[in-house]
């Protein structure tokens, strides 16, 4: 080997030596483990009974909301939520021409901000991204916002939390 690739070897070594220092340094104290938390979007994706959101999120072009720091809560309804619609108005919410009217729709359903069941049961309403304020009721352990119960609570993501709900929550 020439003296300049040994120069070249021996730079490189100490290079990746002194990122694995770093990363080693940089690690949790008391030999803690890192988990990881995936983002709402992901927790959507490995959330049974919600393909249909997931669809109707990549169709708004709202993909990058949800991959954001947030932090956001989302309402996520369900397929049944998304099966009350007639099949012809489901299908034409997901055409591209009409990505901002389905962008509307589910910008009722986030907020900006992670709100735990528990706290949303302390609450009259909830002002969602859109402007617009949802009512909140409560009854014994049923969370009931607008016309839609919450069937799945705090499901906890990287940029914020998901409640599975059982209806669209449309303008009345």
């Amino acid at each position: 080997m020439t003296p300049f690739k040994s120069a070249i070897s021996t730079c490189c070594a100490i290079c990746l030596l002194s990122v694995a220092v770093a990363a080693t340094a940089a690690g949790p104290a008391n030999n803690a483990k890192f988990e990881y938390v995936p983002t709402a979007k992901e927790r959507l994706i490995r959330e049974e009974g919600l393909g249909i959101l997931v669809q109707a999120i990549h169709a708004a072009g709202m993909v990058d909301l949800l991959r954001n720091d947030g932090p956001y809560t989302l309402l996520a309804p369900n397929n049944d939520a998304f099966g009350k619609l007639d099949s012809d108005t489901l299908e034409d919410l997901l055409k591209l021409e009409n990505q901002e009217r389905l962008a509307s729709l589910l910008s009722r359903h986030i907020l900006e901000g992670e709100f735990s069941s528990k706290e949303i049961s302390e609450l009259n309403s909830l002002q969602m991204i859109n402007g617009e304020a949802l009512a909140v009721s409560v009854d014994g352990k049923r969370i009931t916002i607008e016309n839609a119960d919450v069937l799945k609570p705090d499901i906890t993501a990287s940029n914020g939390v998901v409640h599975v709900i059982d209806a669209l929550l449309i303008e009345q």
